[in-house]
């Protein structure tokens, strides 16, 4: 019995041979008319021999499966990141609705999780384009978009204590840590990125002495993230994309209290500005300075610059750490 790949090799051979003589003597019809029995051919091939058997199928997804139980979980260094993926998790308790605070709007308490969870995708999706993926920076951004919430809440509620209030709560659904406030010392010495919350933004508007003090006490935790704390390049070069960074988050609260907008058209309301200077800062949030716990080097490096302000070396207007 002549085997099929024989008769599979005659017909695309016939074919070939078609080809060229049309080819060879210029007649395009000959050469459309030799594409049909190398088609053929090579589609029998491909249904006889090309595609596997339902056995083969079922053999691979056993080895896939095994091979998936089978290798352990890597495991990472201390230095080592990873770009984190937003899950949902439990709200404490003293969020759930029904049990907030005493005077604090539960229904607009109840809309965090869900601002919260939107916040933390897009910090994920801006880390990604910037390129740096390390945790403490995933909340930092996802800090500078909540200065923009707050400032889109105090638009809209009128009311600092409960748009404070609000963006606190988002702060522990988007961080899964609590609101903590830096020493002034602090903020100077390029330290914000150990302290959670909006209340870094509030006292960089008082002690930055800049346009903008929330663009440049992001950039320089974005400056530390790329290993080069205090460099005035790196806090310049990101402003743009903390611009976009912060609008995200007045957007993102847009959509959650739209309904509370008293004006006809929600659109049309946009914050006068982004300082954050009219957040509460809640009593027992302040912390004790960690300066004294960094390097020698990075010490010497901080105290170095403050001398250089001082001494007039440096430009108070062009100083990187340009404060009061």
């Amino acid at each position: 019995m002549v085997p099929v790949k024989v008769y599979i090799g005659l017909m695309i051979g016939l074919g070939a041979l078609v080809f060229f003589f049309g080819a060879a003597n210029g007649d395009a019809r000959t050469i459309f008319l030799s594409l049909f029995p190398m088609g053929l051919g090579a589609l029998a091939y491909y249904m006889r021999y090309g595609r596997p058997s339902k056995q083969q199928y079922v053999r691979q997804s056993q080895e896939v499966t095994k091979s998936l139980v089978t290798v352990p979980p890597p495991t990472l260094t201390k230095r080592e990141t990873r770009e984190p993926v937003p899950l949902p998790f439990s709200p404490p308790v003293s969020e759930s609705p029904g049990q907030c605070e005493s005077g604090v709007d539960t229904d607009i308490m109840q809309r965090v999780p869900e601002l919260a969870l939107e916040i933390q995708q897009s910090a994920i999706k801006f880390a990604k384009t910037m390129g740096a993926y390390d945790a403490w920076f995933i909340d930092c951004i996802v800090e500078l978009e909540l200065s923009g919430v707050f400032e889109m809440a105090v638009t809209i509620l009128v009311d600092p204590n409960l748009a404070s209030a609000f963006v606190d709560a988002a702060v522990r659904r988007a961080t899964r840590q609590e609101p903590t406030t830096p020493p002034t010392c602090d903020l100077i010495a390029g330290l914000s990125y150990l302290y959670r919350g909006v209340a870094k933004y509030a006292l960089a508007s008082k002690e930055y002495k800049v346009p903008d003090p929330g663009l440049l006490l992001f950039g320089m935790e974005f400056a530390r993230a790329k290993g080069n704390a205090l460099d005035p390049f790196y806090a310049v070069s990101v402003a743009s994309v903390a611009l976009d960074i912060r609008q995200s988050g007045a957007k993102l609260a847009l959509g959650a209290l739209k309904d509370r907008v008293p004006q006809m058209n929600a659109d049309e309301v946009l914050p006068t500005a982004y300082h954050a200077a009219k957040y509460v800062i809640r009593e027992g949030t302040e912390q004790k300075s960690k300066f004294a716990d960094q390097s020698k080097e990075y010490q010497d490096l901080v105290l170095g610059s403050l001398q250089r302000v001082a001494t007039g070396e440096v430009s108070n207007q062009n100083a990187p750490l340009n404060f009061k």
